[in-house]
């Protein structure tokens, strides 16, 4: 059952949106805290992405984040949709990239 069909009816937090992007990117969310991410099933979407890259970059920039958090330029709850939004960005770059070396392109 999707997101919308589940909460239909049901109250949302003040200024929670309605679109269709909202309830979509609500079921990848909500799919994500269901199991995770099935990482051969994101390869296989995404065939061009280094297996090892992908954790290499997230870990990297976890640790930015934290580096912000202990200098005081932000905290937690600033910091928290800020890396997500990061990520989220990234992976819209990232689906628009042609891959160039002959392993991506398998």
């Amino acid at each position: 059952m999707s997101s919308r069909e589940e909460f239909k009816g049901a109250a949302r937090p003040p200024g929670a949106p309605d679109s269709d992007e909202f309830w979509h990117l609500s079921d990848a969310v909500r799919k994500n805290d269901d199991g995770g991410l099935d990482a051969e099933e994101l390869f296989a979407e995404f065939g061009y992405i280094d297996s090892a890259a992908l954790p290499y970059i997230a870990i990297q920039r976890a640790m930015r984040l934290a580096q912000f958090i202990d200098q005081g330029k932000t905290d937690v709850f600033q910091g928290m949709p800020a890396l997500w939004l990061d990520g989220f960005a990234a992976a819209l770059t990232a689906g628009r990239y042609e891959p160039t070396t002959e392993e991506a392109k398998v």
